[in-house]
């Protein structure tokens, strides 16, 4: 990509010569535990466990981001961690009459929410400028499409598996073929800058760039709600601002009329021939799911709860259905093992999530990375119609707590200012052409 000067600041903006370095350094080596990069991995043995074991790790750092006064949303997250840390599991001893440690095992995958204070009180102190913190989640992106291409043409053939649950990284299947599934929270992220970019700057070579993005994700990626997802959410962030509500509604309501079409018309069968056993298997998981939940009306309230995978008995084994997993059927899990409650819950806090991120992209000062961000928070809203939002959480939870940062970087409101709270003019950047970042210069003061 064109540019060496990223700040699209001033030229005369001082480096910070090594402090500013260890800084990019350490949020560099973090950020990726903190998006749960690597939390399905098993074939990386190091950093899978690493990944599994980050939570306990920044115990510290979310103790301390809990005790902050300036977190928004802190009460609703702490409702929300209640809920999954604190009921489910006795909901899922009641059901499925397993012990204590069992179930309190199944609540590790929703550990990650907590990285929205973990993550926000180490940005606190660190102390990054907004340019730093903006290249430090870009430049792995730029890594991942960089990477992606080399793995795809000199890895032989002999190296990807048909094993889907055992294997997350090469694979190989009947109706993708061969495919690499990249960690693509990086990846995703700057493509939504790029497209942000391009909707204020009118760049041929970032249209390519765009291009080529969703080239690879077609040719060599291949997760196909993740392709479309991003689709979606790319062409909203074009279209004119007024035409925004109603371009979503009718993405909502073409993505509903799409599933049913897929499960339940005439042509169910042929959409399912053409999409392949993925899309069988999650059918069957349906079945299973709703067919268990009958008619209990305790159970749709406040769900199943789920029980260990390496456990002697297992969920499957009970619902008679080697494959199900909650979290490849999107809310319907969810719905299974939290309940209608616990699903208000984990959707009202990524909606509130997103109004907060997307509060930072009003007015005509927002940069491209500062609005990339709330549309990421769309994108996992989007796919959650098959991707479950308890998949990795630890996006969410970052995300927001990096859009949280850029708003108030020091952790307090201004002196100097007569709002207490503006968004809009919270962040400030110039453009300047070709850069590759035009990343925000704060104008408040830092504390």
């Amino acid at each position: 990509m064109p540019g060496a000067d990223i700040a699209g600041g001033s030229a005369a903006e001082p480096t910070g010569g090594t402090h500013n370095v260890a800084i990019t350094v350490i949020l560099l080596v973090v950020l990726p535990f903190f998006g749960q990069s690597f939390y399905y991995m098993s074939q990386w043995p190091a950093v899978y466990y690493l990944s599994k074991a980050w939570p306990v790790i920044v115990v510290l750092l979310t103790l301390r981001g809990l005790t902050s006064a300036d977190a928004p949303l802190r009460p609703f997250f702490l409702l929300l961690l209640a809920y999954l840390l604190g009921i489910a599991p006795v909901v899922a001893m009641a059901n499925w009459g397993g012990g204590l440690a069992d179930a309190m095992l199944t609540t590790v995958k929703v550990w990650p929410f907590t990285y929205y204070f973990a993550l926000l009180a180490l940005l606190r102190l660190l102390a990054p400028t907004p340019r730093q913190l903006a290249c430090s989640m870009l430049a792995p992106g730029v890594a991942t499409f960089v990477l992606m291409p080399l793995l795809w043409l000199t890895i032989p053939e002999s190296w990807y598996s048909t094993d889907a649950v055992g294997a997350k990284f090469l694979l190989y299947d009947v109706e993708r073929g061969y495919r690499i599934y990249m960690p693509m929270f990086f990846g995703v992220l700057l493509l939504f800058y790029l497209v942000r970019r391009l909707q204020q700057q009118r760049e041929l070579w970032v249209a390519l760039a765009i291009l080529c993005c969703f080239a690879m994700l077609v040719f060599i990626y291949k997760q196909r709600m993740t392709i479309a997802a991003a689709a979606v959410v790319a062409g909203l962030a074009l279209i004119p601002p007024r035409w925004f509500r109603l371009a979503a509604a009718l993405v909502l309501c073409g993505g509903t009329a799409a599933a049913v079409g897929a499960g339940f018309s005439p042509f169910a069968a042929s959409v399912q021939e053409v999409l392949g056993g993925s899309l069988s298997v999650r059918l069957q998981s349906l079945r299973s799911a709703f067919a268990y939940l009958g008619d209990n009306p305790f159970g749709w309230l406040v769900g199943m709860g789920a029980m260990s995978r390496f456990g002697e008995v297992t969920m499957g084994d009970i619902l008679g259905n080697d494959f199900f997993f909650l979290a490849d059927i999107g809310w319907a899990g969810i719905v299974f093992e939290y309940g209608l409650a616990g699903a208000a819950l984990i959707l009202s806090i990524h909606f509130a999530g997103f109004r907060l991120a997307r509060g930072l992209a009003r007015g005509g000062a927002a940069s491209p990375f500062v609005m990339a961000v709330g549309d990421y928070i769309l994108f996992m809203l989007v796919q959650s119609a098959v991707y479950s939002l308890v998949f990795v959480p630890g996006e969410f939870a970052s995300l927001l707590a990096i859009a949280v940062y850029l708003d108030r970087p020091g952790g307090t409101a201004p002196t100097d200012a007569p709002q207490a709270h503006t968004p809009a003019a919270a962040i400030h950047f110039e453009p300047r052409p070709p850069a590759i970042l035009h990343a925000p210069a704060c104008t408040r003061t830092r504390r």
